[in-house]
């Protein structure tokens, strides 16, 4: 079984009264624990070394050395053309500041840039911020305060489509009903109005 742990989490379990005996029982259940570039750059930015590189040192042992979850929408993007192309699921895509933000991770000895990963942070806020704002000018059909009447719904299907991902890919409507169908990364992005990468059942760790 695959868990995703956000930063909050993270902390919890460095803070937990039995914390190596958590890890130990995760170890031995083999439950997989991902972690993503957001709550990597996040723990990165604590300004205590020794707070920082304990949780770094949690991350490793449950973590590893396998790619992060890389930022929602780079999540989404990977699903939908995963949808497009007929497969069922899809590989994690890796980039460069993920490829970045792991290695500070693993090498726990270097102080990490904190100024460099909070720009990149608030880049990425501002970024989901003007989305929202552009999303909430949309013509859409009243009912959309109502989600149980929303989901899968044509004027939620035209509002995906405006997402970077979905533009991006030239993603029509219909197509998006399939995506939106096959894909919990897109579900998420119809539940809470922004992505959580938590949530999708199937992708593979290698490299296209």
């Amino acid at each position: 079984m695959t868990v995703y742990f956000d930063t909050s989490t993270w902390n919890h379990l460095e803070d937990h009264a039995k914390r190596e005996e958590l890890i130990h029982l995760i170890q031995q259940r083999k439950l997989r624990v991902v972690a993503s570039v957001i709550s990597v750059a996040e723990i990165l930015r604590i300004q205590g070394d020794l707070r920082r590189r304990q949780i770094c040192s949690t991350m490793l042992a449950l973590h590893g050395d396998a790619p992060l979850l890389e930022r929602p929408f780079d999540l989404a993007r990977a699903a939908a053309q995963g949808v497009l192309q007929g497969q069922v699921d899809f590989s994690i895509p890796r980039t460069g500041p993920g490829a970045y933000l792991l290695g500070c991770m693993l090498d726990v000895t270097q102080t990490p840039p904190t100024g460099e990963i909070w720009n990149w942070l608030h880049n990425m806020d501002d970024n989901l911020a003007r989305l929202k704002a552009e999303l909430n000018l949309l013509d859409l059909a009243s009912d959309l305060d109502v989600l149980p009447n929303v989901l899968g719904t044509e004027a939620l299907l035209k509002m995906l489509c405006k997402l970077p991902p979905a533009e991006e890919l030239g993603v029509s409507p219909s197509q998006m009903r399939d995506i939106y169908g096959k894909s919990d990364v897109w579900k998420a992005l119809g539940l809470g109005g922004h992505p959580n990468p938590a949530i999708e059942g199937h992708f593979k760790t290698g490299q296209r």
